[in-house]
């Protein structure tokens, strides 16, 4: 079944919303609707504070809860949310090209062979894949527990630049287990698909914490 067949469109109490019939298949970026109860006042459709017109009259899109059409976010959330709109048009295509690296893993799943794997982010969001989808390694983004970013000294002294990066993650059953990209530090791709994977992480450690509200 196709990503857009598992979908269907919803009407909530903020506005229509395109979610996944199976909750499993769910964006791990995805943040859940805030609670709110129906006020005089406005609302805002991120946070679910209670504002005035005047401090909740800012409109945007915002995909991390699948709303059709932009809604009412308060200052503080409009903020967020633009930087957020910017990973969805930027960095998010960034992470689904992918970029080239040497591949370490803690498992025996990869190929021995050396030389540069193509890293990528899957259309729904929720694998990293290296190389080809159906035979090379494939790490869970919301099963990933850390990233430790990898640096090197630069050719200018007391500067370092970023040449890889350790995903930490769980694979049920085997524990925690280590996954190393690494590059040189003149691929420039190499290093904004790494900046964009840490973009990434920190938007999927707060839909965690939205989920468990």
């Amino acid at each position: 079944m196709s990503s857009t067949a598992m979908k269907y469109l919803v009407k909530s109490k903020s506005g229509l919303r395109v979610v996944c019939i199976d909750e499993s298949r769910r964006s791990p970026f995805e943040l859940s609707e805030p609670p709110w109860i129906p006020d005089e006042e406005h609302h805002c459709r991120r946070c679910g504070q209670i504002f005035c017109d005047n401090c909740c009259g800012k409109k945007l899109p915002l995909p991390r809860m699948c709303f059709v059409d932009p809604v009412r976010l308060c200052a503080f959330c409009a903020e967020v949310t633009l930087k957020e709109n910017e990973f969805y048009e930027k960095h998010l295509k960034t992470l689904q090209n992918g970029a080239k690296f040497h591949v370490k893993s803690s498992e025996s799943v990869l190929p021995s062979q050396p030389g540069l794997h193509l890293c990528k982010l899957s259309s729904d969001h929720k694998e990293l894949y290296f190389g080809a989808k159906n035979s090379l390694e494939r790490v869970e983004l919301n099963k990933i527990v850390e990233l430790k970013i990898i640096r090197s000294e630069s050719e200018k002294p007391g500067l370092s630049v970023v040449t890889g990066v350790e995903l930490i993650h769980e694979i049920p059953g085997k524990g925690v287990c280590s996954v190393i990209l690494s590059n040189n530090a003149h691929s420039k791709q190499s290093r904004m698909w790494i900046s964009a994977l840490e973009k990434a992480f920190k938007m999927v450690l707060e839909s965690r914490g939205s989920s468990v509200l």
